[in-house]
């Protein structure tokens, strides 16, 4: 294979991980992953040119910034569950003199009325 091919197919991996990062398809994205090694040996044996590699270089820059931000969002996600399932519990306050405290009604203050 020529550089160029070589080059093209590096470019072209890069823009099938970008698609696969905005439609969020986890599953493209591991197989990817594993394609990518083999294809970044044959990419260095090729010898590209620097402006071959600055494109790529831009790419893969710009791939890194998307998964960044895709792992924000999942964190941002996770901490809302969170946030979310931990209403349902008991109301954490805290006293005037600073210690943490459950507010509400306790099983134990429950009055029965017939």
């Amino acid at each position: 294979m020529t550089e160029a091919d070589v080059v093209e197919r590096v470019a072209a991996l890069l823009e099938e991980e970008r698609a696969a990062v905005l439609a969020a398809d986890f599953d493209a994205m591991s197989a990817i992953a594993g394609r990518k090694e083999p294809l970044f040996v044959e990419l260095r044996e090729a010898h590209p040119t620097e402006a071959c590699l600055g494109r790529l270089r831009r790419m893969a820059e710009e791939n890194a910034g998307l998964l960044a931000a895709s792992a924000r969002g999942i964190r941002s996600v996770t901490r809302r569950i969170a946030e979310i399932r931990s209403a349902n519990g008991p109301l954490r306050t805290y006293s005037q003199d600073g210690r943490a405290q459950t507010a509400g009604v306790t099983s134990r203050s429950l009055e029965r009325r017939a």
